[in-house]
């Protein structure tokens, strides 16, 4: 049964690639996602600072600072945390939603210089966009605005990627987990077929012990009697007479009579040993046939059926 040990470490192994490997293209995928999102985004924000400006130039070239103030109160609504309009180096619009009450702005007296940049208050992130007013006629000259938009639409669009990414993820997971498993149950259960024809023989007949075994039939056979077995009580013996004299553990007896099931443990070994014990020996008190080996396990008592060594 040590041979499963490589198998069972080789099948970790694969599962652990399957991982890593979903990691690392849903990991990909964010990346790839959350820099097309937050390009869109300002570029988004730019085309609407621009096209704000060059409404508030025709305002102020038409004399319409008021219908450019409606107009900014208006714009500082959802998304828009603060709007500023500068003319002549004087501030002369400075609208901000209530998310942008206690949002302290430094001074800009100068024209500042057009860009965007990233900022954040408290817990709030926003975008700042400046972009200079079009000189559209004399008066209106060494204007610009300054806007900042929450950058809370485009996180959460960025957390709903994640969300995706990690749901498709589990199922790549789960999927190929089970995929895994089906193909090593599948790939054990053909080797067990292919060395059926062996394990179908008859046991030999020994002499002052005459026992059967017939793996093809399920059927046992003690002093010309057949001895009804459970399937579990038929794997324990088969494995058991599968070498005769060789010890088997605990462990190597749960891998193979019950494959191996993580709620099976040592005292349901004891028990079968002592069911099978009960249908097999003359005395189950003083056992001739199925022997424990304190601190090891169980085996097949050679001395009693030495022609076992066949099978």
């Amino acid at each position: 049964m040590l041979w499963k040990e490589p198998r069972r470490r080789f099948g970790y192994g694969l599962i652990a690639l399957l991982i890593l490997v979903v990691a690392s293209l849903a990991a990909f995928y964010i990346e790839q996602q959350a820099r097309e999102l937050g390009a869109r985004f300002t570029e988004r924000a730019e085309f609407f600072a621009l096209a704000f400006a060059d409404r508030a130039a025709f305002y102020l070239s038409q004399g319409k600072e008021e219908e450019l103030r409606l107009l900014a109160q208006t714009v500082a609504l959802g998304n828009v945390l603060y709007i500023q309009v500068f003319s002549e180096g004087r501030l002369i619009i400075d609208e901000r939603s209530p998310l942008a009450a206690g949002l302290e702005l430094p001074a800009a007296e100068k024209p500042l210089k057009a860009g965007v940049e990233r900022r954040s208050y408290a817990s709030l992130s926003y975008l700042e966009v400046v972009r200079p007013l079009p000189q559209l006629t004399s008066s209106v000259s060494d204007g610009h605005i300054r806007l900042g938009t929450s950058l809370e639409p485009l996180e959460q669009e960025i957390r709903g990627k994640i969300l995706f990414a990690a749901a498709v993820n589990l199922v790549f997971i789960v999927v190929g987990m089970a995929l895994i498993i089906y193909l090593s149950r599948l790939a054990a259960a053909i080797r067990q077929r292919a060395g059926g024809s062996a394990d179908a023989r008859p046991m030999p007949q020994p002499t002052g012990y005459p026992l059967s075994l017939d793996d093809l039939q399920k059927r046992v056979h003690l002093r010309g009697k057949e001895v009804e077995l459970s399937p579990r009580e038929f794997e324990l013996l088969k494995l058991l007479a599968s070498e005769p004299g060789r010890v088997f553990s605990n462990r190597e007896i749960l891998e193979a009579v019950w494959k191996g099931q993580g709620f099976a443990t040592p005292k349901d070994v004891k028990q079968y040993v002592y069911l099978l014990r009960r249908k097999l020996e003359e005395d189950p008190q003083h056992p001739r046939f199925v022997l424990t080996v304190r601190g090891f396990g169980y085996k097949l008592n050679r001395e009693i059926l030495p022609d076992f060594d066949s099978v």
